[in-house]
């Protein structure tokens, strides 16, 4: 009997020591302080690669500016791994206005870890642009009216051609969607583009080309973030 109370106690005060028992304020204090040392470290990345934040979290890690546990919530689940929302991936930090990540996982609030450093919580409803959701769809916005900007700049450039080329009758056939069009008009377009090849790319004047690199690269760009 008193093995097995021994080995009762024994269990409960390893649960005590890996964290485990703890309080919910307790585990809202410790995501906190996990979010300063993140915020910490991400400044020295951005410090490091011209302002520029990584794609993911776990790059922090990689350079050694972070442990992995640090980037688990204390009230994750076990198991889990880097549990922090980044919602300023390949973001400049020094132009960011909103928050750079953000922790759901306490009931009723959201701590979220601002560009100077600082975390603050928040009750209720967040805005959207504190949601992973709300970034992407404000970024592919933002993405798909560059990729207006720079057609309409092609579709002029091209017009001033001497003779058609069929670049420039693709171009003109193939007018780049608005911006808040649907995804199939989108892919269709992107894949057009996509398709044009070397031997009809010669035919374009260096300003045409010129513009159409900024454009795929931007396509591109929509859809990375589409797949976020």
């Amino acid at each position: 009997m008193k093995k097995i109370m021994f080995a009762v106690i024994a269990v409960l005060c390893l649960g005590t020591f890996s964290g485990c028992g703890k309080t919910e304020a307790q585990k809202q204090a410790d995501c906190i302080n996990n979010a300063k040392q993140i915020m910490v470290a991400l400044i020295q990345y951005a410090d490091d690669h011209k302002q520029m934040l990584p794609e993911k979290l776990t790059q922090l890690v990689n350079e050694n500016l972070l442990t992995p546990e640090m980037l688990v919530c204390p009230a994750a689940d076990k198991g889990e791994s880097c549990t922090y929302e980044f919602l300023a991936a390949e973001k400049d930090l020094s132009t960011q206005k909103t928050g750079v990540f953000t922790c759901r996982r306490h009931p009723g609030i959201t701590i979220v870890a601002c560009p100077d450093g600082h975390v603050e919580t928040i009750t209720g409803e967040l805005p959207a642009l504190l949601t992973i959701e709300g970034v992407k769809k404000a970024d592919l916005a933002e993405t798909r009216l560059r990729c207006n900007a720079v057609s309409s700049q092609l579709r002029t450039c091209a017009v001033l051609g001497r003779q058609a080329t069929d670049f420039q009758r693709i171009i003109y056939e193939t007018p780049c969607p608005s911006y808040d069009a649907d995804e199939d008009s989108w892919k269709f377009f992107s894949d057009t583009m996509l398709l044009i090849d070397a031997n009809t790319l010669k035919q374009c004047t260096n300003k045409e080309l010129e513009l159409f690199i900024k454009l795929i690269d931007l396509l591109e760009k929509c859809e990375k973030i589409r797949n976020r």
